[in-house]
């Protein structure tokens, strides 16, 4: 995937919608084809030699826009896997070889550790897999005196996910929030693990995968700052329309709860106006003018999806 969609958005400002995040979650095979045809028409994964043999959301994707330009001028060729070292080269797996490497770089990811909590058994990790609720409170304490923050890969950006999780940790210390019992954030740790193993690729890297959206709601439940879902369309169309389409910023998490902030409401409806600026410092307008190309585009597609399902099953 590349960093900017259709129309010159960021990719995660159009992924990380409540629409999108919905019809991942209802109707996720039907989304990934058209996702996935999405990529094919920007390059055929296959013709590069790119297309895995899983599907598109059952891993971490690679975001890169260098990487198809590079292959079609042949600065980077793709290969098979290593099947073994020579003195001063390698082999691949079909059979093909290469007679001398200057260097390899394995991009083999990173390892989960802890040493001094995990020697101390406040922290248990097995093969980089965390007993933790939610990704913070790690089971084997008692009491929810330590806390995990952005110990997570998100499908999104880390740093608003870590700030709930900070404003989850410190309700918590404070008494203001009380936890489910230790019994049920165990069962949640694995029915969770049980959930992502499902959905992803067998994989260490696959350990501590989140979805943005849901899982800040998650979060926003514990303390009572969950946004409202669907605004009414008739009371507020503007704040409805950027619910459906916007970004799901922090800001939608301030309009109601612990500290709630009395301009969140208006930095929602300017989120793509600051985007805009960082391309024109002079750009000004409203969220309808700044996504519209590319979300009337998804809202017609989805029309014409639900006119087709309703035809079927008349």
């Amino acid at each position: 995937m590349n960093r900017v969609a259709d129309y010159g958005r960021p990719l995660d400002a159009f992924l990380n919608s409540r629409l999108n995040n919905a019809l991942r979650e209802y109707v996720p095979n039907i989304l990934e084809t058209l996702v996935q045809s999405q990529l094919n028409k920007r390059f055929d994964h296959a013709l590069f030699g790119l297309k895995p043999k899983h599907g598109i959301y059952s891993a971490h994707p690679t975001i890169n826009d260098e990487l198809p330009n590079r292959i079609a001028s042949g600065t980077v060729r793709v290969k098979p896997q290593i099947e073994s070292f020579t003195e001063k080269g390698l082999r691949f797996v079909d059979a093909t070889a290469v007679e001398h490497v200057d260097n390899v770089i394995l991009c083999t990811g990173y390892s989960i550790e802890f040493p001094c909590l995990e020697k101390g058994n406040l922290v248990k990790v097995r093969d980089n897999e965390l007993d933790a609720y939610q990704y913070i409170y790690p089971t084997a304490l008692e009491h929810e005196t330590l806390g995990l923050i952005g110990l997570i890969q998100p499908l999104g950006s880390i740093m608003p996910i870590a700030e709930m999780q900070a404003r989850v940790f410190l309700d918590v210390l404070s008494g203001t929030t009380k936890l489910p019992s230790n019994k049920e954030r165990a069962e949640h740790v694995r029915a969770t693990r049980e959930r992502m193993q499902q959905r992803y690729l067998a994989s260490r890297r696959h350990t501590i995968q989140v979805d943005c959206i849901p899982y800040m709601d998650q979060l926003a439940e514990l303390i009572g700052c969950t946004p409202p879902a669907w605004q009414s369309f008739l009371t507020d169309p503007r704040m409805a329309f950027a619910t459906a389409f916007a970004p799901c910023a922090s800001n939608f998490y301030r309009l109601r709860g612990p500290h709630p902030w009395k301009e969140a409401r208006a930095a929602i409806l300017t989120i793509e106006d600051r985007i805009v600026q960082a391309t024109d410092a002079k750009a000004k307008g409203s969220c309808f003018n700044a996504i519209r190309s590319q979300q009337v585009h998804q809202f017609a597609t989805l029309l014409i999806f639900i006119v087709v399902l309703i035809i079927a099953f008349v």
